[in-house]
């Protein structure tokens, strides 16, 4: 092993000693015992693996997102899934190689400088969040608070790992049909009698969000309109999924609007891209259907929500007169939950999330933090556009397209509450399981950006990123 990678090792291994041994107490006289055991020996497992390929944790992170049911307690009601500390490692790993180098070499485009203003957006809004807005009511626990921040910190970790080490456009093909292949056996157990029941055993529930349906739907429609170098296997792999992503969740489960609206609306967008005429063909018959229908439309829609639906707009106009104590800024993460009973729905003094992404970030972190991720969107949205015309045919073409459509349904997603950015007190950090498909793909999008634009930092070269990867 290199001398680097050895002192590399080292480091992060006496990091990850640490922190595990720090956690030790938790588990004395526990039946954990063992499963701290084993999660120190994987720990220092993937260490070893993430030093010679570090991209291979944001594999690990898909495989784990699926099918690893692992999470630690907090002592609240919310535990830290295994997708937390993968995040963290990967990051590490990408620290000390950057501190081993002597080069802080991160990849810059577009989306990342509104990105960092909704980071500093957040801190600031924590910084806030310590003011007693409400006296009558207390403010959330500090754990509470720290897990808002770092919903949104995972979140932008995720984008700039992926961002940076999919500039080798083969990891971030291996990635797609890894993402496309795993959701195939979901939607084929499906299907097999008592599969629900199989499902849940191996598949991990909260990894089953608006933001993997939506995704799985735009990365695999893209694939089988833009990718003429598809071979049969994977258009057939790609079909199915797209196909059974909305058998499941129309026919299954209708009332799920999440599970299945930013899906379409992912599909549509691409295939107004593909082919304009037939896209708008298409939107027109859809439209007179829901015209023509409206009344069982919206009784479909509606099923099983009908309190969600009456009492949401009474949220919003309450959580919007909430924030005015504070509006540049908001309340802090995740605070404004505990001053809900200050403004009592529908004459109920009770605590209540808004779900709506755009104005829990209001909420949260203000008009600052909203209008820097609603930038960020745009920019990634801007670079997907601009990348359409340079990259060539095959799986970057199909890639492109199908993250154009994800990003679409990314955005209408965050309007129904299925959550970009996970709200700890509604999905909880069991969330990031399924939010963080979004920001791995938008990252591997502007990592292709950075591939044929010449930008892989402003700080580096294409030989040390070339470097980096032998």
């Amino acid at each position: 092993m290199h001398r680097t990678n050895r002192g590399l090792l080292v480091t992060v291994g006496i990091v990850l000693l640490t922190v595990l041994a720090a956690m030790g107490p938790l588990f004395v006289g526990n039946t954990s015992f063992i499963l701290y055991a084993v999660a120190l020996v994987v720990g220092l497992a993937a260490v070893v693996v993430l030093i010679r390929k570090p991209v291979m944790g944001l594999v690990f992170l898909v495989v784990a997102n699926f099918a690893v049911p692992v999470s630690v307690g907090t002592g609240t009601k919310t535990n830290l899934p295994i997708s937390v500390f993968l995040v963290l490692l990967t990051f590490g790993v990408f620290l000390g190689q950057m501190l081993q180098s002597r080069k802080f070499r991160v990849p810059w485009a577009g989306p990342m400088l509104p990105l960092s203003l909704l980071l500093v957006a957040t801190v600031l809004s924590f910084c806030m969040g310590q003011f007693p807005w409400y006296p009558d009511q207390p403010a959330a626990p500090l754990l509470a608070q720290l897990g808002g921040v770092g919903v949104i910190f995972l979140s932008a970790i995720t984008f700039l790992l992926a961002a940076y080490y999919f500039w080798d456009t083969k990891w971030l093909a291996n990635l797609t049909w890894l993402f496309l292949g795993l959701n195939l056996v979901q939607l084929v157990i499906w299907l097999i009698p008592h599969g629900g029941e199989l499902v849940s055993l191996l598949i991990t529930k909260s990894a089953a969000g608006s933001m993997l349906w939506t995704w799985t739907a735009a990365l695999g429609f893209g694939q089988v309109l833009f990718n003429k170098d598809l071979g049969v296997w994977k258009r057939g792999v790609a079909l199915t999924v797209v196909a059974g992503t909305f058998y499941l969740n129309v026919l299954g489960n209708q009332a799920w609007a999440s599970g299945w609206v930013p899906a379409l609306a992912a599909v549509l967008v691409i295939l107004w891209l593909a082919m304009p005429r037939l896209g708008s063909i298409a939107t027109a018959i859809a439209l007179l259907l829901i015209a023509i229908n409206w009344n069982a439309f919206l009784g479909t829609l509606l099923r099983g929500n009908a309190y969600s639906f009456d009492t949401r707009v009474e949220a919003w106009g309450l959580l919007l007169q909430m924030v005015r104590v504070n509006p540049l800024f908001g309340l802090g993460p995740a605070n404004y939950y505990w001053y809900t009973p200050d403004f009592p729905i529908l004459g109920f003094a009770v605590r209540f999330s808004s779900h709506n992404n755009y104005i829990d970030l209001i909420l949260q972190t203000g008009v600052l933090g909203l209008l820097a991720f609603l930038a960020f969107i745009v920019s990634v949205m801007v670079v997907g556009w601009r990348l359409k015309g340079i990259v060539g045919e095959g799986f970057e073409q199909g890639f492109v397209f199908g993250a154009i459509g994800g990003v679409a349904g990314t955005i209408a997603a965050g309007l129904l509450g299925d959550w970009v950015l996970p709200f700890v007190y509604n999905v909880g950090l069991a969330g990031l399981r399924s939010s963080l498909f979004a920001w791995l793909f938008m990252g591997g999008l502007v990592g292709l950006w950075i591939k044929h634009n010449g930008q892989e930092s402003r700080s580096q070269g294409r030989e040390v990123l070339k470097r980096d990867w032998q």
